[in-house]
């Protein structure tokens, strides 16, 4: 698989955007900068604009800008306090990125630990999350698998809390790697293509020739009209932009495509050229691949002593990397001229080396094999777990359901109940009320009557007072007759 390599900067972006004037403007800053705030910013700026024109710059602009935080830490306090904190973190992070450049992966997870402890005492979510996709890159170059992808996911749940899309797009870009190893395709496939789409998004034209190549990557073996079309692709983007670190690999990636169709001219042109900007940017690990590549191209094409010096130069590279499986390539095949030459002490010592570091390989590659089954058994075992636990939500939720909607039913039905009884209720009230009214209107008739009957009455009878006084009138007289 065509080898990739990614960019991992706290402030990525400005690498493949260092056009003319770019980084003079950057200078011109930093001279008129009147606070030490600002020039370490401008300083880790400039350290990342210089990536390809000035590759020995960088460790020394950033030791220099985490040197003027630490000169300031003693007294500053408050937002000043924060702002040399997060420059001293960018100034690890890039050390770190470089450090793992030249080989020294090791020393580059010791800065990217230093970033992260930095990060964490100021709670940057940002920074804490590009310190974790960055020690995420050197537990998988390690073939430490899980815990790389456990790194990288973190790093993507923070970016995606805080809606950081740029950086969302290179730990997805990443997470798809790791599936790339991993041998799932598919997978990797749709990260990148995830990652590509964010990047699209954000018009971030370094990201997508990088996700170009990669995905050129996954067809690499099987597919050589995709894969080129995905590298021309990359190869266009990366010419407009002179980014010369992209140039590099997507040269290298279509030599190895054309040599594997047999059309192994073709393949040297395309290496050549890469070889000219790896060189030129000091990419050691970048150079290395692509000598060993010229020399099997060399061999193709009957040019042995050509290629012996390509492997040569492959080798001392690869081991001032200290890398195993470098190393065992070109002693393979420097073994092998050797002893088509007659050389034999040479090609004994080549053979030799490629035994030790083949039998280093092996090593790595079962302890990988071990991580990676582990890594997809307990994935397996997660995904299971989280199954029956969203069954188990799912019965809950149902039965949750299915009471509210009886509850909700009883409700209903109640509420028809008593509204029923309420119009009954109503009905009947103004039923009672209409009797009511008629048993008052006869009540008022009959009274009405005897009122009438009794003034009839009144008028027909004597008065009574006057009855009285007839009475005693004739008592009276009664009483003078019998004197």
């Amino acid at each position: 698989m065509p080898r990739s390599l990614f960019l991992l900067f706290l402030l990525i972006s400005f690498i493949g955007r260092a056009q003319p004037g770019y980084v003079d403007s950057l200078e011109g800053l930093y001279k008129a900068a009147k606070h030490d705030t600002t020039r370490g910013r401008l300083m880790i700026l400039l350290s990342e604009a210089v990536y390809e024109e000035n590759y020995d710059t960088i460790i020394p602009l950033c030791q220099k800008a985490i040197a003027l935080a630490n000169n300031h830490l003693k007294t500053a306090k408050g937002t000043e306090r924060i702002a040399y904190l997060k420059i001293k973190s960018a100034g690890y992070n890039n050390i770190g990125y470089i450090t793992n450049e030249q080989g020294d992966i090791q020393k580059a997870l010791e800065y990217y630990m230093k970033a992260m402890e930095v990060d964490l005492e100021i709670n940057d979510q940002e920074g804490i999350s590009v310190s974790l996709n960055n020690i995420a890159t050197i537990y998988n170059a390690q073939g430490d698998i899980p815990r790389a992808l456990e790194y990288h996911l973190r790093g993507l749940k923070i970016k995606e809390s805080i809606n950081d899309k740029s950086g969302m797009s290179y730990s997805l870009h990443n997470i798809g790697h790791i599936y790339e190893e991993l041998g799932d395709t598919a997978r990797a496939r749709n990260y990148y293509l995830r990652s590509h789409a964010l990047k699209e998004e954000l018009h971030d034209s370094g990201g997508i020739a990088n996700s170009l190549n990669s995905l050129g990557g996954l067809y690499d073996d099987g597919n050589a009209e995709k894969a080129l079309y995905y590298y021309n692709r990359a190869l266009q983007i990366g010419s407009l932009l002179n980014n010369k670190m992209t140039l590099g690999n997507v040269l290298n990636n279509i030599g190895a495509v054309y040599n594997r169709l047999g059309m192994h001219e073709k393949a040297m042109e395309y290496y050549d050229k890469s070889l000219h900007f790896r060189e030129e940017i000091k990419d050691k690990e970048g150079t290395a691949f692509t000598l060993f590549n010229i020399g099997l191209a060399k061999i193709d094409l009957g040019k042995t002593a050509e290629a012996q010096t390509s492997f040569e130069r492959s080798l001392k590279l690869a081991q001032e990397l200290g890398y195993p499986e470098y190393i065992r390539n070109a002693s393979g095949e420097l073994a092998l001229i050797y002893s088509k030459g007659g050389r034999w002490k040479e090609a004994f010592e080549m053979e030799k080396l490629f035994k030790l570091m083949s039998d280093s390989i092996t090593n790595v590659s079962v302890t990988k094999n071990l991580l990676q089954k582990s890594f997809q058994y307990e994935y397996g075992k997660k995904a299971a777990a989280d199954s029956v636990k969203a069954g188990e939500e799912k019965k809950v939720y149902e039965a949750r359901a299915s009471k509210e909607r009886t509850q909700r039913f009883a409700l209903i039905g109640g509420l028809i109940l008593v509204i029923g009884f309420a119009v009954f209720m109503v009905n009947r009230l103004r039923l009672i009320q209409r009797q009511k009214d008629i048993i008052e209107e006869k009540n008022k008739e009959i009274l009405d009557s005897i009122y009438y009957a009794r003034k009839i009455q009144n008028s027909l009878l004597t008065n009574e007072k006057y009855i009285a006084r007839a009475i005693e009138r004739l008592r009276k007289i009664n009483d003078v007759i019998s004197e």
